[in-house]
């Protein structure tokens, strides 16, 4: 099946974009910013990483200092600039560092007795329901 979009003339489609455009129901992208093309799922998780690295961006050039840690650039930068803005950076690291290392997996797919079994080995309950699930072994062989 054709899709809709594919079967108007581009005269037409031109047409409509501008009748659009003097409504203001299109609003240009700004020239500085860039879209990334990524699944839905992770979408909310890249946007708050993105606000870290523009954070670590800006915090950069202010400071006129680079280190490859966001505490550690926080530590050097904090004779540098002010407390405001070295606390608005922490929090947007702490939230950024929080997106990209959380969990993807599901807790309700854990078994129960995988993560009893993982307790018992002193192993992440997680990594041994991954495992589990790849290859059906008893946690203990792990």
């Amino acid at each position: 099946m054709v899709e809709a979009w594919c079967t108007r003339s581009p005269g037409k489609l031109e047409v409509r974009r501008r009748f659009a455009a003097e409504r203001g129901l299109l609003r240009p992208k700004p020239g500085n910013k860039a879209f990334v093309c990524t699944d839905v799922s992770v979408a909310p998780r890249l946007r708050q990483v993105a606000r870290g690295l523009e954070a670590t961006r800006s915090l950069e050039r202010q400071s006129g200092l680079h280190r490859r840690s966001t505490a550690g650039l926080a530590e050097v930068a904090a004779s540098v600039v002010g407390r405001d803005d070295l606390d608005r950076f922490r929090s947007v690291s702490k939230v950024a560092n929080t997106a990209k290392h959380k969990s993807w997996l599901d807790k309700s797919s854990l078994g129960t007795s995988v993560v009893a079994d993982a307790g018992a080995l002193g192993a992440p309950s997680q990594e041994v329901a991954f495992f589990e699930k790849l290859a059906p072994v008893s946690a203990a062989r792990l």
